[in-house]
């Protein structure tokens, strides 16, 4: 991989690019010819009870109210557990309550 750090030109053929942000990553892959701009989705998660947060079988985060998060399965928590499967959505924002 090549990190980009701004808008970069890219051969018009199929391109895979993978971004990275709050301690996740996503891959795409499109026709640059076709489809031009690569578009990572996040969506806003506020908690007044969750700690922490989680992808998969990752090490815990500290979770912050609100947090922007990508799009994808993420697991919240409180100190006691358990994990609260929620999916922030593109957008809009998720409240997850942990107990």
């Amino acid at each position: 991989y090549t990190t980009l750090t701004g808008p970069t030109e890219l051969l018009p053929v199929s391109t895979k690019v993978k971004v990275t942000y709050g301690g996740t990553s996503v891959e795409k892959s499109q026709n640059v010819a076709t489809t031009p701009h690569f578009l990572f989705n996040t969506g806003k998660v506020t908690s007044s009870t969750c700690t922490k947060y989680r992808y998969g079988f990752g090490s815990y985060m500290t979770f912050t109210d609100p947090m922007e998060l990508l799009a994808v399965s993420t697991k919240f928590s409180d100190v006691n557990g358990p994990d609260i499967l929620t999916t922030p959505i593109s957008g809009n924002t998720v409240n997850v309550v942990c107990n």
